[in-house]
């Protein structure tokens, strides 16, 4: 009785001729998620992810309830696997079913819908990060030395441990003051040009990287090689297969036997083809990604001086030191120190290179973006983007702070679209799968 709510009935559900509680409750579920998720179950159920970005999305707090996950299994077993199908098709009804409303603070599930005219759903499930492993972090103090970092405001003491999600691709914890997930594989934007050239111009120090590193997560893409099989089983569950399945069906039982022989050919050659041409790009792309991970940089420690590392050990805040020669940026870093000659053609689709100056040293209150009175960009190298040559000032190379890592890179920054006219560079900025 509360799967039927699920189910698509009309009008409000009943039992032996009287309103049901139970199948009542889903069935408000269903014809009003907004009604469900609304203010009733406290201010902090739903929030703002990515609040006035292009990838905005609404979050809101489930917590998977024993009772209701019962019910959705022995639905499971009676259907014979058709409920687990639905689910499968509308994440939303997963949820609702399975979990009770709650606070964000409170989730171990985590209900996304877009803000944009499709409101497409999809959920997640919240992980935690131990910061027990590293020794030199104590319970009763900041854990970098940056007292106002976002870092301080996303582990929960005294056990050390940061709530998160993982959002195409991208790590969200759980900022503690905000009430809210925050990005965390970026510099904060709060930091002045004086903070960056004081905080960060000096490079960090071994520990500080690591505690970064933990939380923040690697510098890298990840593309993983699906398996054959998991790709076979996506198509297959795809709504036109199944269509196509009872259209089999219904041709069988009217005795049209080369009909039915034909619409199963003609599907197990289009899935073949399929699976084969999504794994060949899967493999092509995770070759490529994976010299991209691997491009050797050379890194400036407090206390410990120049130190050679693989790209995908880079954290925000780290020191990059370039030096002459072509490097391809593994990351967006902001520019300290130095000219920089930069190839922006993979961005913009345009063929002159940019110059590329350093983050003056303004001693003003503003934040960095807002206290750069032209086009903060000219200030920042991003990801992807080739530096054809470096001059640093005086005998010191140029130097630049990280900006970004992970798939946080700015790899279609609002600026930078507009100014691209090449369909080819239009084509580059989507959102992260």
């Amino acid at each position: 009785v509360y799967l039927a709510g699920f189910l698509g009935m009309k009008g409000e559900p009943r039992l032996q001729g009287r309103p049901h509680r139970l199948c009542g409750t889903a069935w408000q579920h269903l014809r009003s998620p907004k009604a469900s998720m609304g203010g009733r179950h406290g201010e902090n159920h739903r929030t703002l992810l990515n609040e006035g970005e292009e990838a905005e999305m609404e979050t809101f707090g489930y917590k998977t309830h024993g009772f209701r996950r019962a019910l959705c299994i022995a639905g499971y077993i009676l259907s014979c696997g058709i409920l687990l199908l639905v689910f499968y098709w509308k994440p939303a009804w997963d949820v609702w079913a399975n979990c009770v409303p709650c606070d964000l603070q409170e989730a171990d599930v985590v209900l996304l819908r877009t803000t944009d005219e499709f409101h497409m759903y999809s959920w997640k499930k919240v992980t935690w990060i131990s910061l027990s492993s590293l020794d030199y972090i104590r319970r009763d103090s900041a854990v970098v030395a940056d007292e106002s970092s976002l870092l301080n405001r996303v582990v929960r003491k005294p056990d050390l441990k940061v709530r998160c999600i993982q959002v195409q691709k991208i790590r969200y914890a759980w900022d503690l003051a905000a009430s809210r997930f925050q990005k965390v594989g970026v510099l904060e934007e709060s930091h002045t040009c004086a903070d960056i050239h004081v905080k960060f111009g000096s490079g960090l120090t071994s520990k500080e990287r690591d505690t970064r590193k933990l939380i923040c997560g690697p510098n890298t893409i990840e593309v993983e090689i699906t398996p054959i099989w998991k790709l076979l089983v996506k198509e297959v569950l795809n709504l036109f297969y199944v269509f196509q399945l009872f259209s089999v069906c219904l041709w069988l039982a009217e005795d049209y036997i080369e009909y039915s022989v034909a619409i199963v050919l003609m599907s197990l050659l289009s899935m073949a083809l399929t699976v084969y041409d999504l794994r060949k790009q899967s493999v092509k792309l995770h070759r490529l990604v994976e010299s991209h991970n691997s491009v050797p940089v050379k890194v400036c420690r407090r206390q410990a001086g120049l130190q050679a590392m693989e790209s995908r050990h880079l954290v925000p805040g780290d020191l990059l030191v370039l030096e002459r020669g072509r490097l391809m940026l593994p990351c967006d870093a902001i520019l300290i120190s130095g000219v920089c000659i930069v190839n922006e053609g993979m961005l913009t689709g345009e063929s002159i290179p940019v110059t590329k100056t350093c983050l003056p040293r303004d001693n003003g209150q503003q934040p960095w973006q807002a206290s750069c009175a032209d086009d903060y960009r000219r200030h920042v190298l991003f990801c992807g983007t080739q530096i054809i040559q470096a001059k640093g000032d005086g005998r010191e190379p140029a130097k630049a702070v990280v900006l970004r890592t992970g798939q946080c890179w700015a790899l279609g920054v609002p600026g930078l679209r507009e100014r691209s006219k090449h369909p080819v560079a239009r084509g580059a900025f989507g959102p992260p799968s």
